[in-house]
């Protein structure tokens, strides 16, 4: 069964992994310089952040690494995504985890005891704007053995809109309480398809 992760052990983990990020930025100057997001679950709009009750795999907060400016010399997606990996891993205190790679992040682990207290989710992204004006973000996918490319993320159906109204019509509460029961009974289900599932189940049945 999943079980809400209290806002004061989300801070926590924020905190010791940005702590981490600003050490990285100052390693990577004039190398790479990114802006750092935190998304998904933790986000602040959201503050859905959940754990298996007694599991020992903790909970998860996703970030998205937004470039800003790339040393030529290191301008491909291999390149940059191994440079950010190493540069984390040299910043890393000794509870951390080395890097994992994977298809579309990489992972951080926060361990204690042999047990995974919390970990960190980090996809290197970018933004333009295509032909039409729309904005688009871009990733660093992993394919293995050994390649890694820019790939475009598809336009989905705009949930902003409805997620707005979702707040103003809506209490949170509410939405904590339907995610929470999706997740449990789909508990290998994506959080944030539960997520859009959850918005628009509300949004449909109270417009």
């Amino acid at each position: 069964m999943f079980e809400y992760v209290t806002k004061n052990e989300v801070k926590i983990a924020k905190s010791e992994i940005e702590e981490v990020i600003h050490k990285v930025q100052k390693f990577l100057k004039g190398k790479i310089s990114f802006q750092y997001h935190l998304v998904g679950s933790a986000s602040s709009q959201r503050n859905l952040v959940t754990r298996i009750k007694g599991g020992n795999q903790g909970f998860d907060l996703d970030y998205n690494i937004e470039l800003q400016n790339v040393d030529k010399k290191l301008d491909n997606a291999k390149t940059i995504k191994k440079t950010i990996m190493d540069a984390f891993n040299k910043c890393l205190p000794n509870k951390f985890k080395d890097c994992s790679d994977s298809k579309s992040v990489f992972t951080i682990k926060r361990v204690s005891n042999n047990k995974i207290i919390y970990s960190y989710d980090f996809a290197i992204v970018n933004y333009y704007n295509d032909k039409n004006g729309c904005e688009r973000q871009e990733y660093i996918k992993f394919i293995r053995p050994d390649n890694y490319s820019w790939t475009l993320r598809p336009i989905k159906k705009n949930y902003r809109a409805m997620i707005q109204w979702v707040k103003e019509h809506v209490y949170w509460d509410y939405v904590k309480e339907v995610y929470l029961d999706k997740k449990n009974s789909e508990p290998d289900k994506k959080s944030r398809i539960i997520f859009y599932q959850t918005i628009l189940e509300i949004y449909e049945s109270n417009k």
